[in-house]
């Protein structure tokens, strides 16, 4: 196997951890969202009985109740939306592993901007094809024992 192949193995591992991480992040991040929509759901659901027995003190407090409430939800189910829509980028992935893996350090987001830097051709000179796909190997192998659990 050339040193090609070999980094091209290794950068897929790693690329294909870090994808599997960020999808679990937007897998609890949609049951976040849907437990605080269903949450709320219930506390206005709950609300509902205070208006009713204040209807004959305050006559418009229903309607007023009910405005507030759907944009209350209308307010959860845009927050839900904006989250799930912006996913967040590999390198923030990146860093939120070496944060949560101190042992890590910087290597991860190491891993990446030097396997860029190398694709895109700049700022490698100076850097040898089998020191790159080294640090690749050694930070693919690092991540691959970290538990998923």
């Amino acid at each position: 196997m050339t040193a090609k192949e070999s980094l091209n193995r290794d950068y897929g591992l790693l690329l294909g951890f870090l994808k599997s991480v960020s999808l679990r992040l937007r897998f609890s991040i949609a049951l976040e969202i849907l437990l605080l929509f269903s949450c709320g759901f219930i506390l206005i659901l709950l609300g509902t009985l205070f208006t009713l027995k204040l209807r004959e003190t305050f006559p418009y407090l229903p309607f007023l109740y009910g405005l507030i409430a759907i944009l209350f939800l209308c307010s959860l189910i845009f927050l839900g939306l904006w989250r799930m829509a912006f996913r967040p980028s590999l390198e923030r992935v990146a860093r939120g592993l070496e944060e949560k893996f101190p042992r890590l350090s910087d290597d991860v987001t190491n891993s990446l901007l030097l396997f860029n830097q190398m694709r895109r051709g700049k700022g490698t000179e100076h850097l040898s094809e089998a020191l790159i796909a080294a640090q690749i190997r050694r930070t693919a192998n690092q991540v691959s024992t970290i538990k998923p659990w």
